[in-house]
Parts: C-alpha cells; structure tokens; sequence
C-alpha cells in the first residue's frame, strides 16, 4: 500500500513540477484512494506488530519513488523528442 501512495505522491510532484497539468487531476484521485488504504491497513496492523508496520510502510516508501520516476521517465514525451 504505502508503494501506491509513495508513488503516486513522487508521480505528483513530477506532474506538478514538469506542469503537465492533464496528468494532475486523475493522479489527485488516486493519491486520495491510496491515502485513505494506507491509513486504514497501518491503523489495523499497527495494534497487532508495530515493527512490521513501520518496516512495510518505509519499505514500499522507497519502492514507490523509484517506480515513480522509472514510470514518469516513460512517459515524458519532451525528453524523447529531445525538446524541452
């Protein structure tokens, strides 16, 4: 879950950054829905093992800023046309 959110949060910030403002508005949706997931499972898992918790969430942290620029890097047709 948190790989979701911590993605989405990178994806955002690039979109926000590059002003590719098409990319912004279903990007805000899914950061919400990821929020809210994250929020939920920590809070039901947190009771149980707080060790695991942490580690899960910061472990999908960092995974999720590297898909996040792998993904964005994909995706950005200025530097494959080479303008900018």
């Amino acid at each position: 879950m948190s790989l979701c959110l911590v993605g989405v949060r990178a994806f955002q910030q690039k979109n926000v950054m590059g002003d590719h403002y098409a990319r912004i508005v279903p990007t805000s949706y899914a950061f919400a829905l990821c929020d809210m997931a994250v929020v939920y499972s920590g809070l039901q898992t947190w009771v149980s093992d707080p060790l695991f918790t942490v580690l899960s969430i910061g472990t999908g942290a960092w995974m999720g800023c590297w898909a996040s620029l792998y993904i964005h890097k994909k995706l950005d047709i200025h530097k494959k046309l080479g303008a900018r």
